[in-house]
C-alpha cells in the first residue's frame, strides 16, 4: 500500500473545521505548457496527440520540466523566471515545459488565517505524490509519440515542487522501469518534510541518476536534510544577502527561500564556483573555496559532483 498523508490531512481538517473545496485533488486539472519562445506558451494535453502535434515540440530532444511549489501557478515568478532562463540560454537545444498545477497547489488561497494556511499546505502535500505520478505518465506520453526518452528529461523543482520532482523520479522507476538523468531541488520544502515523517514521499538522492540540491533557507521554509547527491550551501544555506527578516510577503524566510531559483537562473550567465565543505563548517560559516577543486554550481553542475559544497553569491534582484 502506498504511503499517504490522507489521514493526517483529513484529521486536521476535521479538528480545525476547515474545508478547501477549491483545492483540487484531480490530476486531470494539471496543465503542461510548452514554451518554444519565452512569450509563447502552448498547452499540451496529456494523452491528446492532436495537441501534442500542434505544439511542434521538438522530437528526440532534451526536455526541461519546471515545477514551482505551494500556491504556485503558471504565472508565478519561479515558473516564469526559470523557463525564461532556459529558453533564453538553451532554447535551441532543449524543450522547456512548465507544469501548471495551480488548481492543486492552493493557488489563490486566503492565507491570512494561519490555520487556513496549515490546512491548505497539508492538502497540497497530499497531492504531491499523484502529481508526480501524472508527470511521469506525461513523460511516457512524450516517449511514445515524440521519441523523447525518460533519459532526455531533467526536472527542476522549487520548494514543494522539488518533492513533486522526486515523485516524478520515483514513479518513472516504479511504473516504467526508467530513470531520469537529473533532478535539481531548489531549496526543497522543509515543513513536515524535515521531520522524516514521510521520507518515501520526499525528494531523495536516488530519485534520478543525479540529484543536486540548493539550500538557501535551510531549517525554515527549506529542508534541513542533505537529500541530494550534491548539496550546495549557498551563502551557508540559511539566510541570503538582500533579504530582510520579513519581506513584503509577510512570510519570514520567503525571500531567502526564493533566492534558490534566482541563484540557479543567474548561474546561466555568472560562473559560481563551489568548493567542497563539511557540514559543521557549512553551518558555522567556516567554509572557503579552493579553486583547485572547485566546480560550477547551477545548470552546468557536473553530474560527478557528490557531497557538500559551499558557494558564495551576492544580492539578486
Amino acid at each position: 500500500m502506498k504511503p499517504s498523508l490522507s489521514l493526517v490531512s483529513l484529521s486536521l481538517a476535521l479538528v480545525f473545521g476547515i474545508g478547501h473545496a477549491d483545492i483540487s485533488t484531480n490530476v486531470a486539472d494539471l496543465r503542461f505548457v510548452y514554451y518554444p519562445t519565452a512569450s509563447n506558451g502552448v498547452e499540451i494535453v496529456y494523452n491528446n496527440t492532436s495537441s501534442l502535434q500542434a505544439s511542434n515540440l521538438k522530437a528526440g530532444t532534451q526536455t526541461i520540466i519546471v515545477i514551482d511549489g505551494f500556491l504556485s501557478n503558471l504565472t508565478t515568478p519561479m515558473s516564469q523566471s526559470v523557463k525564461n532562463a532556459y529558453v533564453s540560454n538553451r532554447g535551441d537545444q532543449v524543450n522547456v515545459i512548465v507544469l501548471d498545477y495551480g488548481r492543486l497547489s492552493g493557488s489563490g488561497q486566503d492565507l491570512s488565517n494561519p490555520l487556513n494556511t496549515a490546512s491548505s499546505y497539508l492538502i497540497v502535500m497530499n497531492n504531491v505524490q499523484p502529481i508526480g505520478e501524472r508527470v511521469a505518465d506525461f513523460i511516457n506520453f512524450l516517449r511514445v509519440n515524440k521519441q523523447i526518452q525518460f533519459s532526455d528529461v531533467t526536472v527542476i523543482g522549487h520548494s514543494l515542487g522539488a518533492h513533486v520532482a522526486g515523485n516524478v523520479g520515483k514513479s518513472a522507476k516504479t511504473n516504467y522501469n526508467q530513470e531520469l538523468p537529473r533532478i535539481a531541488g531548489l531549496d526543497p520544502a522543509g515543513p513536515l518534510y524535515s521531520l522524516q515523517l514521510i521520507p518515501s514521499l520526499r525528494l531523495d538522492r536516488n530519485d534520478a541518476a543525479f540529484v543536486d540540491v540548493y539550500h538557501t533557507n535551510r531549517g525554515e521554509l527549506g529542508i534541513i536534510d542533505d537529500i541530494g547527491q550534491a548539496n550546495f550551501y549557498v551563502n551557508y544555506g540559511s539566510s541570503q544577502p538582500g533579504c530582510t527578516v520579513q519581506d513584503i510577503t509577510g512570510t519570514k524566510g520567503y525571500c531567502s527561500h526564493s533566492y534558490s531559483w534566482k541563484f540557479f537562473d543567474s548561474a546561466f550567465t555568472t560562473s559560481y564556483i563551489a568548493g567542497a565543505c563539511d557540514l559543521l563548517d557549512c553551518i558555522c560559516g567556516n567554509c572557503t573555496i579552493n579553486c583547485d577543486n572547485g566546480i560550477l554550481a547551477g545548470p552546468s553542475t557536473p553530474t560527478s559532483a557528490s557531497g557538500l559544497y559551499f558557494v558564495s553569491a551576492g544580492p539578486l534582484p
